[in-house]
């Protein structure tokens, strides 16, 4: 049995795959309210040498909009 990635390391992931570089301003949307996950993925923004900005989105207010 293989265990499942950590959320450090799948934030890193993200963040490489999103291409963050140092001095980047990234809005990170927050829709799930998981905010283990979320924590995770600023601490990988920072690490990466950019200013995360979260925004806290409400799931119904993305429910209206579709």
């Amino acid at each position: 049995m293989t265990s499942l990635p950590s959320w450090s390391s799948i934030a890193a992931r993200i963040v490489q795959g999103v291409g963050v570089q140092p001095g980047d301003l990234i809005l990170v949307r927050d829709q799930a309210g998981r905010i283990e996950v979320l924590e995770e993925i600023l601490l990988a923004i920072e690490a990466a040498g950019a200013v995360p900005l979260p925004q806290w989105m409400d799931p119904s207010y993305m429910t209206r909009l579709w």
